[in-house]
């Protein structure tokens, strides 16, 4: 196992260039739950980098949307709580992280998205983000 590259690959996540790639390469093996474990790369990653780690930096992922299919997959094997825990520590969200967590939230924990949903819900907020706020408020 190699940890420096674990690392390197977990630190690409924040970089808008090269997070699309960081994304694919530590979702691979999450979406075929019957490939063994050694095909889980994200298990791996694991080994070497703390979980707090992964989930901001697949938060800050979705900057660049074509991750998003990666990084739902990537957040939707953590706790819910402590997605919602990690996201509200970024000062700088943007309308694509604030959506894109909304989403793996709305997803996984109901009652955690509408928390969520309430907290971004202000005019001062993207359609995006106000789009996602109300399908949320709506849902309940």
């Amino acid at each position: 196992m190699d940890c420096v590259y674990w690392k390197d690959v977990v630190r690409q996540l924040q970089d808008p260039n090269r997070c699309n790639w960081a994304s694919h390469v530590l979702a691979s093996g999450l979406s075929n739950p019957a490939q063994p474990s050694e095909a889980n790369l994200l298990a791996q990653a694991l080994k070497c980098v703390l979980a707090s780690e992964v989930i901001q930096g697949t938060i800050y992922a979705y900057r660049n949307w074509s991750s998003q299919p990666y990084c739902d997959l990537i957040l939707a094997q953590f706790d819910a709580d402590e997605i919602i825990s990690i996201f509200l520590q970024i000062e700088s969200s943007d309308s694509q992280m604030k959506v894109g967590v909304l989403g793996v939230l709305d997803n996984m924990d109901r009652e955690l998205a509408v928390k969520l949903a309430s907290m971004l819900n202000n005019p001062n907020e993207s359609e995006d983000v106000l789009n996602a706020v109300r399908n949320t408020l709506r849902a309940t």
